[in-house]
């Protein structure tokens, strides 16, 4: 039995839920944080059955006093978090001048403030152990402005950034920061922004959840000092060997410590058609740069 506890925010559904499964599956005890009470009780009687340890807190992480007040209660209960997963996050579609305020602020509070502070809180013990993994969630929307979507996609391109400069800092340290940045998912994320009938979604398609968590979850569990992964079951249940597959992976040209990674050809995403921007993994390098997994129909399953 796994001692590894694993923080996941949105968790009552959608990546977060998929993501918990998986982590459940692997005998890890879990930490669920998501704004529901009773859906977060469903998926804890579920995990449960797991043979794990499953601890749900309903908490409106966009309400700025809700990630110290997350902290601060774990550290009452001892419960050190060991892998954090900050996966809550939401958009709104619509032009900019004529989005609420409240929705403008929602967007920013959630992915951009409720993050970075979750970050800060539960970054430090990881470093004082020497030992621990971020996964931050993203998404492909970060890599370019997006019009009718401007607040989010621009919450998303911080994410990216905020998560590859800390991922430099932290390079000798013990701790891990991967941002995991997926395409258009089949979850509810959509329909809450507005935009399930978009063109991406009608005439390209989305991925199913439960495929797009276990891109994240082989990102997110790989241990930098020997590059493998706990074991993930595949769609079936069965155990198999979670090494993220090298042939995924482009390598970003890299100045030293100093990385640029979107500058060249060799990132594979920019030149790749709409259909195929499925989602894409940002992990570090044991030198302090960065690689990608891009998630596209062609890739290698």
């Amino acid at each position: 039995m796994s001692s590894t506890n694993v923080l996941i925010t949105g968790a009552s559904g959608g990546i977060g839920y998929e993501l918990a499964k998986l982590f459940a599956r692997n005998h890890h005890n879990l930490v669920l944080v998501a704004r529901s009470a009773d859906k977060l009780a469903q998926v804890a009687k579920e995990l449960q059955s797991q043979g794990v340890t499953v601890k749900t807190i309903a908490l409106d992480l966009a309400e700025r006093p809700a990630p110290k007040f997350l902290f601060d209660q774990l550290q009452r209960e001892g419960i050190a978090i060991d892998i954090l997963i900050n996966n809550a996050g939401f958009g709104a579609f619509g032009e900019f001048a004529q989005m609420p305020e409240e929705e403008i602020r929602g967007q920013i509070d959630l992915n951009i403030t409720a993050l970075t502070a979750l970050t800060r809180l539960f970054l430090p013990p990881m470093v004082q152990r020497r030992s621990g993994r971020i996964m931050n969630v993203a998404s492909t929307a970060g890599f370019q402005p997006g019009p009718l979507m401007a607040v989010y996609y621009a919450t998303k391109a911080y994410v990216i950034s905020f998560s590859e400069a800390i991922a430099n800092e932290l390079r000798h340290s013990g701790v891990t920061v991967t941002c995991f940045c997926p395409g258009a998912t089949n979850t509810g994320f959509a329909k809450r922004a507005g935009n399930d009938q978009s063109r991406v979604f009608k005439k390209f398609g989305a991925m199913s959840a439960e495929k797009v968590a276990l891109d994240g979850y082989r990102a997110g569990a790989v241990d930098r000092r020997r590059r493998r992964a706990p074991r993930a079951p595949d769609e079936h249940g069965r155990r198999r060997h979670g090494r993220p597959d090298a042939r995924h992976f482009r390598n970003a040209k890299l100045a030293g410590h100093s990385v640029h990674p979107f500058s060249t050809p060799q990132d594979g995403h920019r030149h790749l058609p709409l259909d195929q921007r499925k989602s894409r993994i940002v992990t570090p390098t044991t030198h302090g740069g960065i690689k990608f997994c891009l998630r596209a129909p062609s890739c290698p399953s």
